[in-house]
């Protein structure tokens, strides 16, 4: 993969790790997992890059629904423009002359959240916050910031 490709690539997954989790549950609330129709909306509605989407329907849909959206992503007609000519992940797996088999793009999805995990996650597979906790008062309890507990401003205490 050339330079720019890594770099257009790199920023996409990082995007979809650090910011797509609150975006995915701002739409459709706290979830275990979400539709990979519901992941590529909220690609489209983020302005995020379409380029790299099996990186995020890996990420935040369950596998035997990202199997299904890859085995249907088979029978599109594909285009290849001049500019993407990217050849990774699931353009290899669609660029076959046979269709790809249930156990090819369930091992394709375990090999994106293995590559994310390792490089943007920190080794861990869970890339879905879990949902806050109220303390059933009604009142939500104080979160914590980077700078401590409090305001958020460091230089304020």
């Amino acid at each position: 993969m050339r330079l720019w490709a890594w770099l257009l690539k790199a920023r996409a997954v990082k995007d979809y790790v650090r910011l797509f989790p609150t975006a995915l549950a701002r739409r459709y609330g706290f979830q275990d997992c979400y539709s990979v129709e519901q992941v590529l909306a909220t690609i489209v509605a983020e302005n995020g890059n379409l380029e790299f989407a099996e990186y995020a329907c890996a990420l935040f849909a369950n596998e035997a629904p990202f199997a299904a959206w890859v085995l249907s992503e088979y029978q599109r007609p594909r285009v290849v423009s001049k500019r993407n000519r990217r050849q990774s992940g699931l353009q290899q797996l669609l660029a076959q002359q046979t269709a790809p088999s249930v156990n090819q793009a369930q091992s394709l999805y375990r090999a994106l959240r293995a590559e994310v995990a390792e490089v943007y996650n920190g080794g861990r597979m869970n890339f879905i916050p879990p949902a806050p906790q109220s303390s059933g008062s009604g009142v939500e309890p104080l979160r914590s910031t980077p700078y401590g507990r409090g305001s958020g401003f460091g230089w304020y205490k």
